[in-house]
């Protein structure tokens, strides 16, 4: 996270947390930069979306919103949304990364580690084509749409799991 504070600095910046559950990361670059202009987020794990709407006062129901922050956010439950309907919902959010005169996109990405564990049931056998790990593979395409999208933006990525996956995938 330093490198995105030392890059950021308090400049105006779009945010896209991506399977990121919790995520302690997205609160301390907020801490060091600032709030975003805009963000989406988006939970797939049902318990998860509950401490993420209550953390962040938003709603489930995947319209734009502007939570107690005042930004826009979006707020999907499902990834694939977001490359649905030729990535409406990324070009919405383009749009508004464009209006706002925005240049700089932080992503902020983990993928669900059960199938990459070494601690699940098939000790990490799945991989990235299990059913939950293969969500990476939409987090890949969602980069690629916004580089095609906003060609000038900056992306700062960061993609996390688990300490324990298999080697191969550490």
């Amino acid at each position: 996270t330093g490198t995105f504070a030392i890059e950021l600095g308090h400049s105006k910046f779009a945010y896209l947390g991506l399977c990121s559950g919790v995520c302690s990361e997205g609160q301390t670059i907020y801490a060091m930069t600032g709030e975003p202009l805009t963000s989406i987020r988006v939970e797939q794990d049902l318990a998860l979306r509950a401490m993420v709407c209550t953390r962040e006062q938003l709603q489930t129901g995947n319209h734009w919103q502007s939570p107690a922050g005042g930004h826009q956010t979006l707020f999907e439950e499902d990834i694939y949304n977001l490359l649905r309907h030729d990535a409406l919902k990324l070009r919405q959010f383009a749009a508004l990364v464009t209006k706002l005169q925005i240049h700089h996109l932080v992503v902020l990405a983990g993928p669900p580690c059960q199938d990459l564990t070494t601690y699940s049931k098939l000790q990490g056998l799945c991989g990235l084509f299990g059913p939950r790990s293969r969500l990476f593979f939409a987090v890949v395409a969602i980069l690629r749409t916004m580089t095609l999208l906003l060609p000038k933006l900056q992306i700062f990525g960061c993609i996390e799991n688990a300490g324990s996956a298999r080697a191969h995938f550490v």
